[in-house]
Formats: structure tokens, sequence, C-alpha cells
């Protein structure tokens, strides 16, 4: 019976997406087409997303554009989208 309940505990533990040590068991990146970035003048700029990516607590992303820009922006103030084509 223990062994049942652990490997069930095991298994909802690794479909849920939850990490440990840093190290997440499900990859959640997930790809956008373009980013909504609020400047520190209150402006919203539109990117075109090349690649992109987080860091480990989240907080933190850093876009680089189709024209080479790079972005260090913190979370609250991005908005990434994945448009329908």
């Amino acid at each position: 019976m223990r062994k049942k309940i652990s490997v069930i505990l095991c298994l909802m533990l690794l479909l849920t997406g939850c990490s440990y040590n840093g190290y997440d068991f499900v990859d959640t990146n997930y790809s956008f087409d373009k980013a909504y970035i609020k400047m520190p003048n209150q402006e919203v700029i539109v990117v075109d997303i090349y690649t992109w990516s987080d860091s480990e607590d989240g907080e933190q992303l850093t876009i680089k554009s189709t024209d080479g820009t790079i972005y260090l922006v913190n979370s609250v103030n991005c908005v990434l989208v994945k448009e329908n084509k």
C-alpha cells in the first residue's frame, strides 16, 4: 500500500510541473510572437520576439527582438502574446 501511495505522489509531482531544488520536472517554457513592454516613462512598446527566456525565479524576462535589441524586463511590466495565425 505504501509503495502505491509513493508512486502516485511521485506521478502527481511530475505531472503538475512542480520543481525541486531549482529543477523543473516539466518544461513550462512556451513560444510567443510579441511582447508588450511597459518602459520607465510609462510608454508601452510592442516587440516582435526572436527569442526569450526567464530567470529561475520567473521575476525577470530577457527578450531578444527580431531587430536584435535585447530587453531585460521585470515580468510585471511585460505581457507575452502568442497570436493565432
